[in-house]
């Protein structure tokens, strides 16, 4: 299940092209270098919020990926405990298969419940990897209509990546950090991590299997050969 923060803290362009633009980017590179699974995909703000459950449909995943903003999500503020028990709820059930949530975001969290989130997706056996994104020196949140986020007062909201919050979610579910940058590809550990554990790759949504053609090849030289031996030849030209 990929988990995304789609709060206005996520158009701050200290990464290029903001923070939100990064995310989407390097979660449709992910997505296409996944071997067969399935993925399903959750986009939060104030609220984590289901938008496609666990499929093997990634042109439409592909899509909702491409649309997301804050003004799809209706509730402010950034709720990660909440997407993360959303994300827990998608992967309930029995079975085998190895699970996993990736949830990118810049680390503010107005909620309670991370810690009990990132412990419930251990009872669900998900490993957890949280993306950072985001840079160290706070920045102002452009506004999509112009100018920047203010608060009550009158004063400019600036944000920065909260890296210490993140990596305490990460080690509450016993998983793994990493961070986004606008000039590399920060998801490689996740796709081999994911593709492991399958031993599968090839085209997503497809199996590779070794089919022995051999026979076949055979079986027509051998054809041939007696059509060679019993049929009688050819019409022989006059001298």
């Amino acid at each position: 299940v990929l988990v995304v923060d789609a709060s206005l803290s996520m158009l701050a362009r200290d990464v290029v092209p903001d923070r939100l633009g990064l995310a989407r980017r390097d979660l449709r590179r992910l997505v296409d270098s996944l071997g067969p699974c399935r993925i399903g995909l959750v986009a939060f703000a104030g609220r984590g919020m289901k938008q496609i459950p666990l499929t093997e449909d990634r042109s439409a995943l592909a899509t909702l990926l491409d649309a997301l903003s804050p003004d799809l999500l209706p509730y402010a503020g950034t709720d990660v405990g909440q997407a993360l028990s959303t994300a827990a709820g998608l992967l309930q059930g029995p079975g085998s298969a190895s699970r996993f949530v990736v949830v990118v975001t810049d680390g503010g969290d107005h909620g309670k419940t991370s810690k009990e989130a990132a412990k419930r997706l251990k009872e669900v056996g998900a490993q957890l990897v949280v993306v950072g994104v985001g840079g160290d020196q706070a920045v102002p949140i452009p506004l999509p209509d112009g100018g920047a986020k203010q608060d009550k007062e009158g004063n400019i909201v600036t944000v920065r990546l909260e890296r210490e919050n993140l990596q305490a979610i990460a080690s509450d579910a016993d998983g793994s950090y990493l961070e986004l940058h606008s000039m590399g590809w920060g998801l490689a550990p996740v796709v081999k991590a994911i593709n492991s554990t399958s031993n599968q790759s090839g085209k997503p949504g497809f199996r590779l299997e070794h089919v022995d053609r051999f026979p076949w090849f055979l079986g027509a030289a051998l054809l041939f050969l007696f059509l060679e031996v019993a049929l009688p030849g050819g019409r022989r030209r006059k001298p």
